[in-house]
C-alpha cells in the first residue's frame, strides 16, 4: 500500500491533489491511503506546501537557473 500525506491550506487544491492520486493509483492497480498531515514523515509521497516566502521555507533548494532568471 502506497501511503500519501498533504500538507496544504487550500482545502480545493488538496482535494484536487487527492482526486488525480486516487486516478493514477487506480491506473496502477495500487491501494493508497492518505495519512493526516501530521504524519507526513511516514508517508510514502508527501505534498508539502512551502511558506508564501518560499525563500524562508528551510526545505526547498533553488535550481541555480532559477536563480539566474531572479535577477
Amino acid at each position: 500500500m502506497l501511503s500519501i500525506a498533504i500538507k496544504e491550506q487550500n482545502s480545493h487544491f488538496e482535494h484536487g491533489l487527492k482526486i488525480i492520486m486516487t486516478r493514477l493509483a487506480n491506473q496502477w492497480q495500487q491501494k493508497i491511503d492518505f495519512l493526516p498531515p501530521e504524519e507526513i514523515d511516514n508517508a510514502d509521497i508527501a505534498f508539502l506546501a512551502l511558506d508564501d516566502d518560499w525563500f524562508s521555507a528551510g526545505c526547498y533548494q533553488i535550481p541555480m537557473h532559477t536563480q539566474h532568471q531572479l535577477r
